[in-house]
């Protein structure tokens, strides 16, 4: 029989959740280009947008996503970060997005030893990180699409990179959306031809 959590441990873990609110993404925060997003407002949008959106494509899946688990993995995908240095960009460095696993696994070694009496918390990052599941991939996959929905909607592009630049960082969002659930591809594709309408995105 699993013990009930003492009061301290709930207090650890909450601390331990909370922690997202102080890591800051690379992007603007959305309608408001004078501060960064952080994780945890990522988490609620990306973990909320994919309920509905996979509410409204279940109907044409040959197996219907599980709403709950969506929501379940899309608060926890980015729980590794609360012990990252930042958030890792498409636009950082090969290196540093090269030791972003290696990064991941010793933060979440140190939120297992937080949330113990909680388990749940890091069962759901590691079956999330498995990529077993089509909840799973449809998160990866909708993950891809969010910076370009907030550029979109602050009509201003917080990293200015080169045409070039962005084309190539497309390219390997789309390969990974293909890989991942590909049913999310139009939506990528309209997202990247209003970005090809907007040439005040991009410094050149």
């Amino acid at each position: 029989m699993t013990q009930t959590p003492a009061t301290k441990d709930v207090l650890a873990t909450f601390q331990t959740l909370a922690r997202l609110t102080m890591v800051k993404r690379h992007n603007a925060a959305f309608l408001d280009t004078n501060r960064q997003e952080n994780v945890a407002e990522h988490s609620y949008t990306l973990a909320t947008l994919a309920c509905g959106l996979a509410d409204s494509l279940n109907s044409s899946l040959e197996r219907p996503l599980d709403v709950g688990k969506l929501a379940q993995f899309g608060l926890v995908h980015d729980l590794p970060e609360v012990y990252m240095a930042q958030d890792i960009s498409v636009y950082d460095s090969q290196a540093a997005i090269d030791k972003k696993p290696q990064y991941e696994k010793v933060a979440l070694q140190q939120i297992r030893q937080e949330t113990e009496t909680l388990p749940w918390v890091v069962q759901t990052v590691e079956e999330y990180e498995r990529q077993e599941t089509e909840e799973s991939r449809f998160i990866y996959a909708l993950d891809k699409l969010i910076v370009h929905m907030i550029v979109l909607s602050n009509d201003t592009h917080h990293a200015q990179p080169t045409r070039e630049r962005y084309l190539e960082t497309e390219e390997v969002a789309r390969e990974k959306i293909s890989r991942s659930f590909p049913g999310l591809l139009p939506y990528f594709n309209d997202l990247c031809d209003m970005f090809r309408e907007r040439p005040h995105f991009f410094s050149d």
